[in-house]
């Protein structure tokens, strides 16, 4: 009897799905890492030039670690600072600066 339910265990444990193993080690992308690959090439095309390849700072101050709220950076890319950064409202939608922000949020000190 011993033998036969030693089979079964192994029959059943040789029936598991291998699936799950393979799902967790190449998760999907999320929508926010999508948002952030977006805002990457925004930020390389419209902010490195003055915040640095990477964000560290230049011209313009660093982004690692920005502490300001997603209101108050739309409102800084938009509107910019006179004398100190232009304002992007005119060249970039709202989908634009959330997808930049996103980036900015990855951006670690």
């Amino acid at each position: 009897m011993r033998i036969i339910c030693a089979g079964l265990t192994v029959v059943v444990i040789s029936a598991l799905p291998t699936v799950s193993n393979s799902a967790q080690t190449a998760p999907a992308k999320s929508a926010s890492d999508s948002n952030a690959a977006k805002g990457r090439n925004l930020f390389t095309k419209n902010c490195a030039a003055c915040h640095g390849s990477t964000g560290q700072g230049g011209e313009g101050p660093n982004l690692h670690g920005l502490k300001l709220s997603d209101g108050k950076i739309t409102s800084t890319i938009n509107d910019g600072f006179k004398g100190e950064m232009p304002a992007f409202k005119s060249k970039l939608k709202s989908t634009d600066i959330r997808a930049l922000i996103a980036y900015i949020r990855s951006l670690k000190k």
